[in-house]
């Protein structure tokens, strides 16, 4: 079997990424199919790539264009690198000898007639973030779509979801933690929907420091984050109590998950999956999150963390985290969500395409 994977063209492939699931979960999947024998490409922008056989179609990422600069901020732009990335994406997978092809951009898909290749597209957010079927339902049919979570695929009810494979993480190779350390720990992204400002009322009302970590977006698309800092958590930041450490890596991650008595997910929105989650899980760190989207399919209420109702019910909660058995916090993902679990089961899923399309 010869695999081609389309990553989408925002960010580089880099192990050293402080931001990006998608582009984590690609990574790994490209590691595990090396280790398996398959010969798999990953078509992604040129720029700081640090994984080997891949195509490249844009002269830089859309990230590192607006970095770069300011006028390629401009939404068109955005809208112009992705048509430019499909284009060449196309390019490559028709004159590619490869069996399947595997698409994490959710936007190759209605191109998918002008494909010799058959096509599997994984869903990596929302439904509200998706073509809407009112307008697009045409292009939608005939295609092969996988979910990452059971929650993800309920919420996309309008489509014809014909597996579900959950995210992975190489988590084996994380550390684990006793989290002999005395704070609670927040990650994510910092926007309103991930709940930081709750997190800093948890954890002020429970008497317990907090450490946040997460990228504060710089993109004009994403003005409202930066506002949401600025007002909500900037004033509570001490240096103490409550402390900002930003964009982290994974080794810098894994330090504070593994030293912290507990994870805090008060999220507002249904995540599709939760990458974060199994994260804090793989080194051993207990998780105290709200009932969202696919979080009960990875917080096993009372035995690898808690399922909070609200602030006040979070806080009461923190009190019976030192019951929770961190070993089991590991192992209840390494058995689930692993990357090489997770790559195996894809490798099911593209044989299966591969069949169907035939």
């Amino acid at each position: 079997m010869k695999i081609i994977q389309v990553a989408p063209q925002y960010l580089n492939l880099n192990e050293g990424i402080l931001y990006g699931g998608i582009e984590r979960i690609v990574i790994g999947l490209k590691k595990q199919f090396d280790n398996l024998g398959y010969d798999n490409k990953v078509i992604c922008p040129e720029g700081n790539n640090t994984i080997g056989n891949i195509l490249t179609t844009l002269p830089e990422s859309y990230w590192d264009s607006t970095q770069r600069n300011v006028k390629y901020t401009n939404p068109a732009n955005l809208v112009f690198s992705n048509i430019a990335h499909l284009s060449k994406s196309i390019e490559y997978i028709n004159n590619s000898d490869a069996n399947i092809v595997h698409d994490h951009t959710g936007k190759l898909f209605p191109f998918a007639r002008t494909l010799n290749k058959p096509l599997l597209t994984t869903l990596h957010g929302p439904s509200d973030w998706f073509w809407d079927p009112e307008l697009y339902s045409e292009w939608m049919r005939g295609n092969y779509f996988n979910a990452v979570s059971e929650a993800q695929k309920r919420d996309y009810d309008f489509l014809k979801i014909d597996y579900v494979v959950p995210n992975g993480l190489d988590l084996k190779s994380f550390p684990f933690g006793e989290g002999r350390e005395e704070y609670l720990f927040s990650l994510g992204q910092i926007c309103f929907n991930k709940g930081q400002h709750l997190a800093i009322e948890i954890a002020k009302k429970s008497g317990k420091k907090l450490v946040i970590g997460g990228i504060v977006s710089d993109d004009p698309t994403d003005s409202e984050d930066r506002k949401y800092f600025e007002e909500m958590i900037k004033p509570h930041l001490d240096g103490e109590n409550v402390k900002f450490v930003g964009a982290l890596n994974d080794e810098q991650k894994q330090k504070y998950f593994k030293n912290s008595s507990g994870f805090l997910m008060p999220i507002s929105c249904n995540e599709a999956f939760g990458l974060v989650l199994i994260e804090s899980l793989g080194n051993g760190n207990p998780v105290i999150a709200y009932d969202k989207g696919a979080i009960p399919e990875i917080v096993q209420d009372g035995l690898n963390g808690y399922i909070a109702r609200d602030v006040d019910h979070a806080v009461d909660l923190i009190n019976y985290l030192p019951q929770i058995d961190r070993r089991f916090c590991r192992n209840s993902v390494l058995d689930k969500f692993d990357i090489e679990k997770v790559a195996q089961k894809y490798i099911e899923v593209y044989d299966d395409v591969m069949r169907r399309s035939k």
